[in-house]
C-alpha cells in the first residue's frame, strides 16, 4: 500500500499566498496605515443649519451666531396688487467644493406684530446665485405681539459647484389692515441673527469632509504625529466649530503624553494635528486607531476613524530628566577606553626604565673593575 506525504505548508498556492503577506506586512513602512475604517475622503450628507446673520441684506452662515445679540428689521405686508418687496437676502461665501443637496429642507423664522396682522405668512426663496431652485412658504398665522415661530417642512435637491453662493430670500405677507379711506398694510417686525429668536434654514448635504492622515513618524524625533484634514464647503470660522480627534492604542499601552490638538487653515482644508511623546510612555509597535470628528455646532458630526499599525522608533535612554544619556554614555566608554590607554602606556615606560637602565650601569662599573689591575701591573 502506498502511503500518501502529508501535505506541506510551504507547498504551491500555500507558499505564494506566505510570500505576498511577508511582502506586504504592514510594519515594513512604519507610518503605513491598515486602512481606514471609513474610506477617507467620503462625503456623508447630514441635516446642517444655515444662521441669517449681519444685517437684512447680510450673510448665510453655518456655525452658529453670536446668541447675545438680537437682529430685526421692520416688515411691511405685501399683499397684491402691490408689488412683492423684499424684506431680506442672505448668501453664504463661494463654496469651497461641490455641494449635493437633496432631502428635507426646514426653515425657521420668527415674528411680531403690536396691531396684529392677519393670515402672515413668510415666502422663501433658495437660490443658486441668481437662479431659484426652491420656492417655500409657511403656513398662515395670525401674528400678535409676542414673537412667533413660523416654519417650513420640504424636501430640496439641487446641485452646486465650488465657486457658487446659496443664497435665501424672504418676503412677509399679510392682509391689509381696516383703514379710512384706504386699508393700511399690516407691519411688525422679523426677528433673525441672535438671541433666542434666531431665523435660518436647514439643508441635508455633505459640508464636511473628513480625513484621517497617515502619522508622521521620525526616528530622529521623540513624537509621532496624528493628522487629520477637514475639508469645509462654507468658509466657517474653525474656531467656532466642534471637533474631536481620539487614539486608541494597543493593548497595555498608555498614551498619557498628548498635545493639545493643533488646528491650521490650508489650501486643502482645516489641518488638525495631535502630537505624542512615546519617548515618556511604554510604546510598542501594534496597531493604533485614529477617529476624527468635526461638526458646526456639536450635532450632526461627521466621523472618520482609520486604523495603522505602527513601528515605534527605538528611543534613546534618558535619566530622571528625560536628557537622553546616550551621548554620554559613549563619550563615557571612550574617556574609559582612554583612560586605560594611558594606564597601560606609563606602566610599561616604567617596567622599561626598571630593567633596562640598571643592568646598563652595572656592566659599565664591573668592565671598570676588571680593567684597572691590567694597567697596574703594565706600569
Amino acid at each position: 500500500m502506498t502511503r500518501g506525504r502529508s501535505p506541506n505548508i510551504l507547498d504551491g498556492p500555500v507558499l505564494a499566498f506566505f510570500i505576498i503577506l511577508f511582502c506586504t506586512v504592514p510594519w515594513l513602512n512604519p507610518a503605513i496605515g491598515t486602512g481606514p475604517g471609513d474610506p477617507a475622503g467620503t462625503p456623508q450628507k447630514v441635516p446642517v443649519k444655515l444662521y441669517f446673520n449681519n444685517g437684512a441684506m447680510g450673510d448665510l452662515v453655518a456655525t452658529p451666531v453670536n446668541k447675545e445679540t438680537i437682529e430685526q428689521t421692520v416688515m411691511v405686508g405685501n399683499h397684491p396688487p402691490i408689488p412683492a418687496v423684499i424684506l431680506g437676502r442672505w448668501s453664504t461665501q463661494q463654496l469651497k467644493y461641490s455641494l449635493s443637496i437633496q432631502g428635507p429642507f426646514g426653515c425657521t423664522l420668527w415674528a411680531d406684530s403690536e396691531k396684529g396682522a392677519k393670515n402672515a405668512y413668510f415666502m422663501v426663496d433658495v437660490l443658486k446665485g441668481t437662479t431659484a431652485v426652491g420656492i417655500f412658504n409657511t403656513t398662515k398665522l395670525d401674528l400678535g405681539q409676542s414673537p412667533t415661530k413660523l416654519e417650513i417642512s420640504g424636501t430640496l435637491d439641487a446641485e452646486f459647484v465650488q465657486g457658487d453662493t446659496l443664497s435665501i430670500s424672504v418676503y412677509f405677507y399679510a392682509d391689509p389692515n381696516v383703514g379710512v379711506p384706504l386699508p393700511q398694510p399690516s407691519k411688525g417686525t422679523f426677528f433673525f441673527g441672535g438671541g433666542q429668536y434666531t431665523s435660518g434654514i436647514s439643508i441635508t448635504t455633505d459640508p464636511l469632509i473628513v480625513e484621517v492622515k497617515d502619522p508622521e513618524v521620525n526616528s530622529a524625533s521623540d513624537y509621532i504625529g496624528f493628522p487629520s484634514l477637514v475639508k469645509e464647503a462654507f468658509g466657517s470660522d474653525p474656531s467656532k466649530m466642534t471637533y474631536n480627534m481620539s487614539l486608541e492604542p494597543p493593548v497595555g499601552v498608555k498614551m498619557n503624553h498628548l498635545t493639545p490638538v493643533e488646528t491650521q487653515s490650508t489650501d486643502q482644508g482645516l489641518l488638525f494635528v495631535v502630537d505624542w511623546d512615546y519617548s515618556k510612555d511604554n510604546a510598542k509597535d501594534g496597531e493604533y486607531t485614529v477617529t476624527m470628528q468635526a461638526s458646526y455646532d456639536g450635532n450632526n458630526t461627521v466621523t472618520n476613524t482609520s486604523r495603522f499599525f505602527l513601528k515605534i522608533p527605538k528611543a534613546a535612554v534618558t535619566d530622571l530628566n528625560n536628557t537622553p544619556r546616550q551621548p554620554l554614555i559613549i563619550g563615557g566608554a571612550l574617556a574609559g577606553v582612554a583612560a586605560v590607554v594611558v594606564v597601560v602606556f606609563v606602566f610599561r615606560k616604567k617596567i622599561f626604565k626598571s630593567k633596562s637602565a640598571p643592568k646598563t650601569k652595572t656592566a659599565i662599573k664591573t668592565k671598570a673593575k676588571k680593567e684597572e689591575p691590567e694597567d697596574e701591573e703594565g706600569s
